[in-house]
């Protein structure tokens, strides 16, 4: 719902509207000229994408930026994104679906042994990626959506997402400083992502296999991943 501010000659959005059905009720406290109007949904996204308060000059802001527009992932309510903040297991899964198969299918999620831990948004990213071998649960049986994503974890994910198996002879050699603190499930992959460019070193040459991936680093990895996708 919009009303038309004369003194202005725009159209102005009236907030808190609700839809029940065929109807849509909005409170106002003045008389004027009302109309509905359909809102193109990118020019809503672009409005959001602006009022990000913490993005602006953000070693990633442009990936951040590129990514929200296409909904591959969101900011929060209360208008950040949180590029530091560590980004979970089930997180990154969540947009890394949400970029290679945006309108995929329902499919049937394994069976961990945490599966109850897993929420309703993420459990169709989790069940397709696992499909797509993509991602697999601990030798326990279970996936510890919540976990923080390592670098390491990252790397598989993504040899995976490149079709090369982590466990294959396809990486290159790895050449980090720290490529002892490598772990042998995750060497190959990281010598794949490192030749393909799609994850680097950090200062001094380091890997830093365990350390976490922040929301910003897993934007800007599944932003370069996308970019050698075959166009559909």
């Amino acid at each position: 719902m919009f009303y038309f501010d004369e003194a202005k000659n725009v159209w102005v959005e009236i907030p808190g509207g609700k839809v029940n059905g065929d109807q849509i009720t909005v409170d106002v406290d003045h008389f004027t000229k009302f109309a509905v109007f359909a809102v193109n949904q990118m020019s809503v996204v672009e409005e959001q994408t602006a009022k990000l308060s913490d993005i602006a000059g953000h070693w990633a802001e442009l990936d951040i930026r590129a990514a929200l527009k296409v909904d591959i992932v969101d900011g929060y309510e209360d208008g950040t994104f949180k590029p530091n903040q560590f980004v979970s297991r089930a997180e990154f899964v969540v947009m890394l679906m949400n970029g290679l198969h945006p309108k995929a299918g329902a499919e049937q999620l394994p069976n961990y042994s945490d599966a109850a831990a897993i929420g309703e948004w993420a459990k169709g990213a989790i069940a397709l990626a696992a499909k797509d071998r993509l991602v697999q649960g601990y030798e326990d049986g279970s996936f510890r959506p919540g976990a923080e994503l390592t670098r390491a974890q990252l790397a598989v994910v993504l040899a995976n997402a490149l079709g090369a198996s982590s466990a294959g002879d396809g990486g290159s050699a790895v050449t980090f400083a720290d490529a002892a603190d490598i772990p042998a499930w995750a060497s190959d992959a990281v010598g794949i992502v490192a030749k393909a460019g799609v994850m680097q070193g950090y200062a001094a040459n380091r890997f830093a296999p365990m350390g976490t991936v922040s929301r910003a680093e897993a934007i800007t990895v599944i932003n370069r991943l996308l970019r050698m996708q075959p166009q559909k």
